[in-house]
């Protein structure tokens, strides 16, 4: 008795212990995942041009790529790039969003852009707030998505009119071999994610 005992016992001891050998043991996605992570997809914008002839609507449909550089803590913040399209060019953006919540697979990122905050003088005024969402599999990043919950924006045109639009995003997460070269050189050194 005392040996069949001893056995079941020895038997349940090597199935736990091959479990833990077995079964691994991954570390859950953090905010540094994301740095060096390319989003791609499109800004579409719906307003009005302003000028001294009045308004007419406007609408547009602007490729676009995301490069996160970096996280900060406290206040958390992203740093990023924001790579689009503009007659023909790809125009690069820095952009610094305020991070809403502290989980990494599902968060809220918000930017306010001022009157004079925008060296290039083309942007007025911005407001976005995005929505990014995660996947894991094995303790790494493996899908990710970026989609605006609102945004608005005023830009100074080249030829002296106002374009006043909402702006609605919406990106998938891509490897970076996926991203044109011609992106990546406009982007340079700006597409570098902090060590």
């Amino acid at each position: 008795m005392r040996l069949r005992k001893f056995m079941l016992a020895s038997a349940a001891l090597i199935m736990v212990l091959g479990l833990l050998v077995v079964v691994p043991v991954h570390a859950q996605v953090t905010f540094d995942d994301w740095k060096g992570v390319w989003f791609q997809g499109a800004i579409k914008e719906k307003g009005l041009i302003s000028n001294t002839s009045g308004t007419q609507k406007a609408t547009d449909q602007i490729p676009a790529y995301i490069f996160v550089q970096c996280w900060n803590e406290g206040p958390m913040t992203l740093d990023s790039v924001l790579i689009q399209q503009l007659m023909g060019a790809w125009e690069v953006f820095p952009y610094i969003g305020q991070v809403l919540n502290d989980n990494p697979l599902d968060y809220v990122v918000y930017s306010l852009l001022n009157p004079g905050d925008d060296p290039s003088g083309m942007t007025e005024t911005l407001l976005v707030v995005l929505s990014i969402k995660g996947k894991e599999k094995n303790g790494e990043l493996a899908k990710g998505q970026v989609k605006s919950v609102s945004g608005a924006i005023v830009y100074n045109l080249p030829d002296g009119s106002n374009l006043s639009s909402q702006e609605s995003v919406k990106m998938k997460m891509i490897p970076q071999d996926k991203v044109p070269p011609d992106v990546i050189a406009a982007c340079g050194p700006l597409c570098t994610a902090c060590p």
